[in-house]
């Protein structure tokens, strides 16, 4: 499948799984108390054949220059694959965020998916977040609306994604 940014992914599985585990919505990080240490989750990705392929060819890629600031932000492609729309009736582009979301009940979906969500597209990076330069985030897990969730600011880094990528790395190169 392609995505915006020119990379394409081809999936070769039937079922995939959220390896994630995120602070609440409301910003509560007590779920965070549960996340696997960044060692044992590349070991637990490594142990994932198709998990673990698809970071392999992420890995082999050629990924476009890395963001700075005034390049997109969002770099996820969920919101050209699924929507979603929350128990109090909004559509959404992202599970974690409420930032571009559309009142069901005050607009259409055909004018909130179509005209309103692709704002998203509009923006950037603002401040000098290690995030918006680094050549690891085409596979780190890391997103303005998780980073939101995390720290109060959706450019933040954190640092538990920036230690997850690192183990990644070593791990898939060490077996390339």
């Amino acid at each position: 499948m392609d995505n915006l940014f020119g990379r394409v992914r081809k999936q070769r599985y039937y079922f995939s799984y959220d390896k994630d585990i995120s602070p609440r919505l409301d910003g509560n990080p007590a779920p965070c108390a549960f996340r696997v240490s960044p060692e044992m989750f590349a070991r637990a990705v490594r142990k994932d054949a198709d998990l673990f392929r698809e970071y392999r060819e992420y890995l082999g890629c050629d990924f476009p220059a890395a963001p700075r600031p005034g390049r997109f932000l969002y770099h996820c492609s969920s919101w050209e694959q699924q929507f979603f729309i929350s128990p109090d009736g909004r559509l959404k582009f992202c599970q974690y965020s409420n930032k571009f979301s559309v009142d069901l009940k005050r607009h259409s979906f055909e004018k909130g998916f179509y005209g309103f969500l692709p704002r998203l597209l509009k923006e950037r990076f603002t401040s000098s977040s290690k995030c918006s330069t680094c050549a690891r985030r085409a596979i780190c897990s890391w997103c303005p609306a998780k980073a939101y969730l995390e720290t109060g600011d959706e450019q933040a880094s954190v640092p538990y994604y920036c230690d997850q990528t690192g183990y990644l790395i070593k791990h898939s190169k060490a077996s390339l």
